[in-house]
């Protein structure tokens, strides 16, 4: 059993190394989990402050992974970090729901976050909190829903998504499991700051609001309401 585990150790850690050539990648995805993180701190409600920060510890639970070789569970804590920090959002507009989960009585559904109707990317969400934001809303609701799917695929196990051809338990780098990480990482971030800024901005003070992490406002969608730019 020590042979076999002092193999894994070495396999990792041979991946760790090629990982960090995508140090630049690293660091844009530390930054936007930073963000989250950043948020967390100007909200008052403790639960979702918690929720967010603990969205923030699986982002960055998925990039450690990654970097180690271990890539659906990279995938898997992505997926999860998207749940928490959505389910964080709904939980505020649904506050018995959200007591019902503290008291470990009920779970997030994501069904319920995502409904077309009632969910969090509803017109219903944006006409309460940022009207301004309803057609992205839109956009995102179809986006997410493909995000979440493709997270599904690659935690589950598709076919198409794993290679299978090898015999044994051996670790090994993919360039393409790599970059298909960062990009599934941006857009679940992108994600749940767009629904943060949508759902809280205009509750903020002014002085709360400058202290929003620049990074938020230059996410395409919220530059283009502000500004009006497309």
């Amino acid at each position: 059993m020590n042979e076999y585990l002092n193999r894994i150790n070495n396999e990792s850690q041979a991946i760790f190394k090629e990982s960090l050539k995508e140090e630049e990648q690293f660091t844009n995805a530390h930054r936007m989990s930073a963000c989250i993180f950043e948020f967390a701190q100007l909200l008052t409600e403790t639960n979702e402050k918690k929720m967010l920060i603990t969205t923030s510890e699986h982002l960055e639970a998925a990039s450690m992974n990654l970097a180690l070789g271990f890539y659906r569970q990279a995938f898997a804590s992505l997926k999860l970090a998207l749940e928490v920090g959505l389910g964080a959002v709904y939980f505020s507009v649904y506050k018995m729901e959200d007591y019902e989960w503290q008291n470990g009585i009920a779970d997030v559904q994501w069904q319920k976050v995502i409904d077309k109707e009632t969910g969090i990317l509803s017109k219903r969400f944006a006409t309460a909190f940022y009207p301004e934001m309803e057609n992205a809303v839109k956009k995102y609701h179809e986006s997410t829903t493909a995000l979440y799917s493709q997270l599904s695929a690659y935690v589950h196990g598709n076919t198409g998504k794993w290679d299978w051809e090898f015999n044994g338990i051996f670790l090994r780098y993919n360039a393409t499991l790599a970059k298909t990480y960062f990009e599934l990482s941006a857009s679940v971030t992108e994600t749940i700051l767009f629904v943060l800024f949508s759902r809280y901005i205009r509750s903020f003070s002014e002085d709360r609001s400058d202290l929003i992490p620049a990074e938020i406002y230059q996410i395409p969608t919220i530059h283009s309401v502000l500004t009006g730019e497309e």
